[in-house]
């Protein structure tokens, strides 16, 4: 009876130990996967962007997957989704196809080059479901620009145009609703404009007013048109691609109600997402919302991101101004006085409605630079800022880098089809 007792005493400690035992036998989980989001102009499936995502994949020998996304079908219309898609369209297209995909499921690492950056940041802050973990962002307009960027797709028929596109005025409701490139642009000078008829970055920021219309004269309305026709965005013309080397025929309308049309679908064998592991590319039809709904970016960028890895190209001269790679901007009302980050309202906001405080003060913000130009870098750099932030165990990250220096006859543009 006695030893009865004591048997039943050591019982639950016996069975503790034997759980800690199984605990620490057991396999460590999965390694989170990276994916890659690729900016204006450029493509999944383009072949830059395929060696960049191979680099990648053998420099973590393979240990998880390097996924590249695509908002569109692959090769041209994920091009054109990066100019005609509105910001808000776009963001709807990434949630659909990272929520399609199994492998992301349980929340990923992210590389983001230049306008996919600002794409992955109106992720976070609408749903971030699955989470992002730790994020570099390279050359990211992060808070904007006061000057659209130059064009360089792989189409230069699409580039022909744009300029005169952008000529009608980025805040009239015709340009805001057909240039991708015009949702971002922030007129220090010209801000009340700006707040009441930008359909996207105001609304990321919490800065909007009260939602107005803007009607278009007729003349300008036809001028649009006659650009986007020349463009080649009407019915039955021809759209070349350099990457691909053939032609597709796509009109603005089918073009853009070919992604508004499609329903949601979190399954990845729904006809409308496509993952590939050959080819590391993931892709999507499009968003779930329309182009005139009012957008709502809610959730703050501190809730799940360990690391937030900014980049900046010190010689930017596509990015204006390029402290918007590093949250900074322009002080309201100049164009010479630029802000740093910690100097903005919207890091000194007392909500902190960005979160930008919150991981700044938990040490989860780390400011790295490039001495070149838009997108120049080495191989070697990023491999660098993956190994101390991405696949570096907690706790053993570096802090400031030294931004990549290197002999610039090492440097070179992440890829040949890559404009930002």
């Amino acid at each position: 009876m006695r030893l009865l007792i004591v048997a039943l005493l050591l019982l639950p400690h016996l069975v503790a130990h034997a759980a800690a035992a199984v605990t620490i036998g057991a396999a460590p989980p999965p390694l989170l996967p990276i994916v890659l989001v690729h900016g204006m102009g450029d493509h999944a499936t383009a072949e830059g962007m395929q060696r960049l995502n191979a680099v990648l994949a053998e420099h973590v020998n393979h240990s998880r997957p390097i996924l590249n996304l695509a908002l569109g079908n692959g090769g041209v219309e994920d091009m054109l989704a990066s100019f005609f898609l509105t910001m808000n369209e776009q963001t709807d297209a990434l949630i659909r196809v990272v929520q399609s995909n199994p492998l992301l499921s349980n929340g990923f690492h992210a590389i983001t080059l230049s306008q996919g950056s600002l794409l992955l940041r109106a992720y976070i802050q609408q749903c971030n479901s699955p989470p992002v973990s730790r994020w570099i962002s390279m050359h990211g307009p992060l808070m904007g620009v006061a000057g659209l960027p130059g064009c360089e797709a792989t189409d230069r028929e699409v580039c022909a145009r744009l300029d005169g596109l952008v000529a009608l005025g980025a805040a009239t409701a015709f340009v805001q609703q057909r240039l991708a490139q015009a949702n971002y642009y922030r007129d220090p000078l010209r801000l009340e404009a700006y707040r009441a008829h930008n359909i996207f970055l105001p609304f990321l920021n919490h800065e909007e007013e009260e939602e107005k219309e803007e009607e278009d004269t007729e003349e300008r309305r036809r001028e649009s048109e006659r650009l986007m026709a020349g463009a080649g965005l009407r019915k039955g013309a021809a759209v070349r691609s350099e990457t691909d080397g053939g032609e597709i025929v796509s009109s603005f309308s089918s073009f853009t109600s070919s992604f508004s049309s499609s329903s949601p679908s979190s399954s990845p064998s729904s006809p409308a997402t496509r993952s590939s592991s050959n080819t590391g590319t993931s892709s999507s039809t499009g968003p779930t919302t329309t182009a005139h709904s009012r957008p709502s970016y809610p959730l703050s960028l501190s809730a799940t991101l360990e690391a937030l890895i900014l980049v900046k190209a010190e010689a930017d001269t596509e990015v204006f101004p390029n402290e918007s790679e590093w949250f900074g901007y322009f002080a309201d009302g100049s164009l010479d006085t630029i802000l740093p980050m910690r100097a903005t309202s919207f890091y000194l906001d007392e909500k902190d409605a960005l979160g930008l405080r919150a991981l700044d003060e938990a040490g989860k913000i780390f400011l790295e630079s490039t001495p070149g130009d838009h997108l120049r870098f080495t191989d070697a750099f990023l491999l660098g800022l993956v190994d101390r932030y991405i696949t570096a165990p907690e706790g053993e990250r570096a802090g400031v880098g030294d931004g990549g220096a290197a002999d610039e006859a090492e440097r070179h543009v992440v890829a040949a089809a890559v404009a930002r």
